[in-house]
């Protein structure tokens, strides 16, 4: 099911099925959704992107967004062996120059809990 659909979309697009064109994870701390996709899915897809909950890959095509997106939920993302992202949330305070720029701005001090 999942290779037709990579097909169909591939084909009606005219664009490359087997290309991961970028990924990222979410960042905004007060993004919180935790209801079941099927419950609503399209509030679901239009609130978790900001979500650091979730890590997502843009697929099926050379240029964003990607037609496709992979999500993937409680992530661990490491830069240089130190965890940026823990199982679904950014830690703010893994690396100096994130933490020095979440302090220049006090309503992110807030949101970050910093």
């Amino acid at each position: 099911m999942v290779k037709n659909h990579y097909e169909y979309v591939s084909k009606l697009f005219n664009i490359n099925k087997n290309v991961v064109h970028s990924w990222h994870a979410g960042i905004h701390p007060g993004i919180i959704y935790n209801n079941a996709v099927d419950e609503n899915p399209d509030r679901w897809s239009n609130t978790i992107f900001a979500s650091p909950k979730y890590l997502h890959f843009h697929t099926c095509g050379n240029y964003a967004p990607g037609e496709i997106c992979w999500m993937i939920a409680n992530h661990t993302i490491k830069l240089d062996g130190i965890p940026i992202w823990e199982n679904g949330k950014l830690n703010v305070r893994s690396f100096d120059e994130t933490l020095e720029c979440i302090n220049k701005w006090q309503d992110l001090k807030v949101l970050y809990k910093c």
